[in-house]
């Protein structure tokens, strides 16, 4: 799996916010939100519940996370 993708996901997490997010990793939110779109259809599955007021790791997410 690209390592690229791996620390996206990883601040992403951690942030639960894309700009913040974006910001940290140095790249625009719309580049996150592609590569994390990429990610998720890499493996199938939803990562992350988002809403125009937050994100949240979903079960699967979370999984993701601990492994």
């Amino acid at each position: 799996m690209d390592q690229r993708l791996l620390s996206f996901f990883v601040t992403l997490a951690e942030e639960l916010h894309f700009v913040r997010a974006a910001e940290r990793l140095g790249v625009t939110q719309p580049a996150l939100s592609q590569q994390i779109a990429k990610l998720e259809e890499t493996l199938a599955v939803k990562l992350f519940e988002r809403t125009k007021r937050r994100v949240a790791l979903t079960d699967a997410g979370r999984n993701f996370q601990s492994d």
